[in-house]
């Protein structure tokens, strides 16, 4: 068993977790109430290669942060349909999924 801690803004509002690794992802238990929070890390496919992200929700533009890709001008598809651009924010990435990413090149 770990010891997990939230930082927070001041000191007293720091909250103590316990965490349970299992079998695919973590368990994390707070020690001062009843609440539980389970992280399952997500399997995809991107740009045909295989990737686990550690989170249990995702949409396209922060999957993009994650991958260093944010703020850049780039095309997605999500299991071989686009995601225009001004649907990043919005649109969910799901265990599974199928993404492939393209970025601009310019030059002559």
């Amino acid at each position: 068993m770990l010891s997990v801690t939230r930082m927070a803004q001041s000191p007293s509002d720091s909250t103590h977790f316990t965490s349970e690794k299992y079998a695919r992802g973590l368990i994390l238990t707070n020690l001062s109430s009843d609440l539980c929070y389970r992280i399952v890390p997500m399997d995809l496919t991107i740009n045909g290669e295989a990737k686990t992200m550690n989170r249990d929700s995702l949409t396209v533009i922060e999957l993009l942060d994650a991958l260093g890709l944010g703020g850049r001008r780039v095309a997605v598809e999500q299991n071989r349909a686009i995601v225009p651009r001004a649907r990043h924010e919005i649109t969910s990435v799901s265990e599974g999924d199928v993404i492939e990413i393209v970025s601009f090149v310019g030059g002559g």
